[in-house]
């Protein structure tokens, strides 16, 4: 269930992979009769004619969908092509309207700019496919006059625009997406393993979220770890910019079959990073809405491993804004989270070795020697007049 929904998703970008836009598109035009207007875009990002770096096709998709509506869908169908599926675009003028603010906010935010071809309709004997052929024939007309915009009109078979659908265009297939630790600034990760040394005086935990907080300018990080049952999952350890104004205990604490399914989604990437709180949705709708109540926008998360399972991720949120997490940003919190989950197993086993000589192992009581050295700690620190009745 988990691997489906994260099949959904573009690795580099957190948008909609071209199966599931293919799907959704076509689930809905069954019944965009009944809904009016609706169109379907191809946008090609490009800087000049030079390959698009990773991190620009990252930032146009982010850019992409704070611009557009949430209602709008947006999926990455090539290296540097975009699918946009604008709903409740019921004439020329919104289509025009929707494509200039795109178009704007690349040209505002980065070197970047666009081109784009696209098919307006009814929905009347629409699919997805005869809805993209048209974009791509307007796509191909766009640049081949290098104009910013072209799209044709579909209104049942009739047929109106400046878009031809004997041209053709090629869209280049996505590469595989490698992450790259050599990305990572590597001078923070010096200051965090100074922070965790083996052998230095014990730091606490939560300084060194408070670095990676200080760091990546957000309000909150904590830890979650599996409790020693094995069954529930709590937040061992967090810092936070600003007290809460209420408290709540039940956000400390998740269900052990619900924490297992999400850290699922760790296992075919380094760092689980969300730029806005609807992409942790489609992932995991349950977990989202917990973030939600931590008033969470965007987040960046590192599984904990040991010896081969997932138990528990280091969590920094951001609570006042959507943001891009770069590459450099994701990699070096992987190589930071590394460090301090090393330096989490290390306590989490001083711990347990600490309670199994602790307790005895049928009764999980106390045995005999923690006894008298809880015992003679308690008369030392008991009042004057208890130590006299002691004697």
């Amino acid at each position: 269930m988990v691997s489906n929904r994260e099949k959904r998703l573009d690795r580099l970008t957190n948008t909609w992979t071209e199966a599931a836009a293919e799907v959704m598109i076509n689930e809905y035009l069954k019944e965009a009769e009944n809904w009016g207007g609706d169109g379907l875009f191809l946008l090609e990002a490009a800087n000049g004619g030079t390959k698009l770096p990773e991190a620009s096709v990252k930032q146009a998709a982010f850019l992409l969908q704070c611009t557009l509506r949430r209602t709008d869908l947006v999926a990455r169908v090539g290296e540097n092509c975009f699918l946009v599926f604008l709903l409740g675009c019921r004439s020329r003028e919104d289509a025009v309207s929707s494509m200039n603010s795109v178009r704007t906010s690349l040209e505002r935010e980065t070197d970047l700019h666009m081109t784009a071809g696209g098919a307006l309709t009814d929905g009347q004997g629409q699919t997805y496919d005869s809805l993209l052929k048209r974009a791509k024939a307007a796509l191909a007309r766009a640049k081949q006059e290098e104009k910013f915009l072209c799209f044709t009109e579909v209104c049942g078979k009739m047929e109106t625009g400046d878009a031809e659908t004997d041209l053709a265009y090629s869209i280049r297939p996505i590469p595989e997406y490698i992450e790259d630790s050599g990305k990572a600034d590597m001078d923070f990760i010096r200051k965090i393993m100074d922070h965790f040394l083996p052998g230095k005086q014990e730091c606490p935990i939560e300084m060194g979220l408070k670095r990676i907080c200080a760091y990546y300018g957000c309000g909150e990080a904590y830890i979650l770890e599996r409790k020693s049952g094995g069954k529930d999952y709590e937040i061992t350890s967090f810092w936070m910019e600003e007290e809460p104004m209420v408290r709540n205990d039940n956000l400390k604490i998740i269900p052990g079959l619900i924490a297992e399914r999400y850290l699922e989604l760790f296992r075919n990437r380094k760092v689980l990073a969300c730029n806005r709180i609807c992409e942790l949705e489609i992932l995991d709708p349950v977990i989202a809405e917990r973030q939600k109540l931590r008033k969470t926008r965007s987040l960046m998360q590192f599984p904990i491993m040991e010896n081969g399972d997932y138990i528990g991720y280091i969590s920094v949120n951001d609570n006042k804004k959507e943001r891009l997490w770069t590459l450099e940003e994701s990699m070096t919190f992987a190589l930071a989270g590394r460090v301090m989950a090393a330096c989490i197993l290390e306590r989490r086993f001083q711990r347990f070795t600490q309670i199994l000589m602790d307790h005895d192992r049928l009764t999980e009581a106390w045995n005999y020697n923690r006894f008298l050295s809880e015992g003679r700690k308690r008369l030392k620190n008991a009042p004057l007049w208890i130590s006299r009745i002691s004697r």
